[in-house]
């Protein structure tokens, strides 16, 4: 069972609205015929979040994910993926610049300590 409170059009969520999920998840932002689409926050039930743009209900465009440990990516999305340029930064403050497809060849030791750049 999911709760929503918010803007309806008809029978579709449409406008800014809040839905909490039976899995414990929880969005809240633009919705668009039902689906997220525009700014909006996610938050996933074991602390990792999203924050940023949405194209009928897949994160795309440009937004922030914080993983719950405090690293973070900080760039380019598209259908669900991080993909062209950002920052990816570790929860001790050392980053990585991103301009690649994706973000699963990373790996830490191509970072560089903030002093380094």
């Amino acid at each position: 069972m999911y709760s929503y409170l918010g803007f309806w059009d008809s029978d579709w969520k449409h406008g800014h609205g809040q839905k909490r999920y039976a899995n414990g998840d929880y969005y809240e932002g633009e919705w668009r015929r039902n689906v997220q689409d525009g700014q909006g926050r996610y938050v996933w039930r074991i602390g990792n979040q999203y924050v940023g743009d949405w194209n009928n209900g897949v994160i795309s465009d440009r937004g922030v994910l914080i993983l719950e440990n405090g690293n973070r990516y900080d760039g380019q999305w598209e259908n669900g993926i991080p993909k062209g340029g950002g920052i990816f930064t570790w929860s001790d403050g050392c980053c990585y610049i991103v301009n690649c497809l994706s973000l699963l060849p990373f790996h830490k030791n191509h970072y560089k300590k903030p002093a380094q750049f």
